[in-house]
């Protein structure tokens, strides 16, 4: 959903959840909207929208409105591993599920920093994916190839070993698979091309 949809859902009465139904997006008594989280004994709130830049706190694909998806019986945790919570065991199921790793060195490496997102956390820094020949990519580029990539990890490891870094001033760097530009977190991004 996109900010927008889901602010609409969530005037309009309906209920809206973030991967979870552990985490619901509410408007609360300022009229801000909010991600809750009321798991158990657990409770907090965080921002809908990231103050610096008014971007959307976490992946499109994450909110859902109540019925439109099955119930999870899993959740990720702030520190990435995969949790139970269908049987409240909060037992973890795997570790560094959702998690951005520096070095990457095989496919279940690689398929945790991009369930993490193209964005550091906390900080929400633009990052980018590199291999050992010099090679960067976008996020977006690096999961349209996967399965290649994932082949070339496990067989020839052409590609390794791979990292996920943030482009903190790079406002020259380019993606080597698409050829767009890849965001900077304090680069001049706005010059002409």
């Amino acid at each position: 959903m996109t900010l927008d949809e889901i602010k609409t859902a969530v005037d309009a009465g309906k209920i809206v959840f973030h991967k979870t139904e552990n985490f619901q997006v509410k408007k609360n008594d300022s009229n801000k909207y909010v991600i809750v989280c009321t798991t158990g004994e657990l409770s907090s709130t965080s921002n809908l929208i990231w103050e610096e830049d008014g971007r959307l706190a976490g992946e499109e694909y994450d909110f859902y409105i109540k019925g439109s998806r099955h119930s999870a019986n899993f959740m990720v945790g702030c520190d990435g591993d995969l949790v139970r919570v269908s049987d409240r065991s909060y037992a973890v199921v795997r570790e560094k599920f959702e998690y951005h790793h520096r070095e990457i060195t095989n496919g279940k490496e690689l398929c945790a920093t991009l369930r993490a997102g193209p964005y550091a956390w906390p900080g929400g820094y633009p990052l980018f994916i590199g291999d050992s020949s010099g090679e960067v990519a976008h996020f977006e580029c690096v999961k349209e190839n996967l399965s290649s990539i994932i082949y070339d990890l496990r067989h020839t490891n052409r590609f390794g070993p791979m990292y996920c870094e943030i482009n903190y001033e790079n406002s020259d760097l380019y993606c080597d698979c698409c050829g767009k530009k890849i965001e900077s977190a304090y680069g001049d991004d706005d010059e002409e091309e």
